[in-house]
């Protein structure tokens, strides 16, 4: 005896018909095509559980250098790939970084391949992705401290997109 249209269900998705509209679908596919439950429940889970990983606190990982003009890196490439930082430079001389740039190679004059970060002062990229910052002075020395945080769940390439 029927209890209700869940007794129903799979004869009710067999006779769902593709959309017979005024607008030819063919090309993109049936507008009311069966669904099948299992699967969009499964597909959200996915989605779901990439979302949790995604919001796992991240732990910072600090550098901190003496940089003059020689030029200095901070490293993470042991750690991987790192996708925020937080830069201070704490020395009384401007210096020059550059991502994924050993410190000596490092153009320590305003250009296109580096940027300046002055005396006391501190910079906050919230999306980037990198393995290392290289630092030089242009003159004298200084004392830099950098705070990254690595990428994590499926961030690694969404992160800059």
């Amino acid at each position: 005896m029927a209890q209700g249209l869940n007794d129903y269900r799979e004869a009710l998705r067999r006779r769902i018909a593709a959309s017979s509209g005024g607008i030819d679908l063919a090309s993109m596919g049936p507008s009311n095509f069966p669904v099948d439950a299992p699967s969009v429940a499964a597909t959200l889970g996915d989605v779901l559980q990439e979302l949790k990983l995604q919001n796992v606190a991240r732990i910072p990982i600090l550098r901190a250098a003496v940089v003059d003009t020689t030029g200095v890196t901070l490293d993470w490439s042991q750690i991987g790939l790192m996708d925020r930082f937080l830069f201070r430079n704490k020395g009384p001389q401007s210096v020059w970084i550059a991502f994924d740039v050993g410190g000596p190679a490092v153009d320590a004059f305003v250009s296109d391949l580096s940027f300046e970060v002055q005396a006391n002062e501190s910079i906050s990229i919230p999306l980037c992705q990198f393995y290392k910052i290289g630092c030089r002075c242009a003159a004298g020395s200084g004392t830099v401290h950098a705070v990254a945080f690595q990428a994590t769940a499926g961030d690694l390439q969404g992160s800059i997109s």
